[in-house]
């Protein structure tokens, strides 16, 4: 299996040619977990994805972790993946771990109202994570207002049609807002039609299509993942 340091070689080939530089993000990847997902799980598809957005991660997240959730009806916020556990983590944290839901339906409002709580948890009034690590928990405005710029990328991968688009849509309404980009990533032979017109829809939104995931090789999975229009608004983002 290709090795984390080849993996970021191939990410900084693919920055390179989008004239993506010195940029720093937050990125997060959501993983569909349901019914349909299963094979991916256990043939080392999952795995293997997670491993190669990892090392697209580590290039633009200083603390060297990618934060990590899973999705089926409900979600589940998990271990932020890091190279402690490249080529593991699915097994040490998703499929041995009972705790999580796993193999029902599609939705995304859940997983997307999770990933908005955590980097900005003002919304809701709760410090997630990263609060915690600035030391965040005291209304300090302008500190809300540093943590808040740091533009955040959510890599979203599911296999089938999701069954609550009104709910979805109301969140990425409420997100036209915030510093955060959505790159959704469509697998198998499903026609994806909702995402596709949110995709269209929204400056901070954008879908591919991947029919084979496992198959396609490391270069050419980046070369989807960072679009062109993903890094226009990343370059925009870091100059605001």
């Amino acid at each position: 299996m290709t090795g984390l340091i080849d993996l970021r070689k191939k990410v900084d080939i693919v920055l390179t040619k989008r004239k993506v530089h010195n940029v720093k993000a937050r990125v997060g990847l959501a993983i569909d977990i349901s019914g349909s997902m299963r094979g991916l799980y256990t043939n080392n598809t999952v795995q293997s994805v997670v491993d190669r957005i990892l090392a697209l991660a580590m290039r633009f997240d200083d603390n060297g972790e990618m934060d990590m959730w899973t999705f089926s009806n409900g979600c589940d916020q998990l271990q932020p993946a890091s190279e402690k556990y490249f080529n593991n983590y699915v097994n040490q944290f998703i499929l041995n771990n009972h705790k999580i839901e796993k193999w029902n339906g599609t939705e995304y409002a859940p997983v997307i109202n999770s990933v908005l709580t955590e980097y900005y948890p003002e919304r809701s009034g709760k410090t997630g994570f990263l609060g915690k690590l600035f030391g965040r928990g005291k209304n300090d405005a302008a500190e809300q207002a540093k943590i808040n710029s740091i533009p955040s990328i959510l890599i979203m991968i599911t296999d089938g049609a999701n069954d609550d688009p009104s709910a979805t849509t109301k969140l990425l309404e409420e997100s036209q807002g915030k510093n955060i980009y959505y790159q959704f990533v469509g697998i198998g032979n499903e026609s994806f039609r909702y995402l596709n017109q949110v995709a269209e829809k929204y400056p901070n939104a954008g879908f591919v299509s991947i029919k084979d995931l496992q198959g396609m090789a490391d270069d050419a999975l980046y070369e989807k993942f960072i679009t062109d229009e993903l890094a226009a608004w990343l370059n925009k983002s870091a100059a605001a």
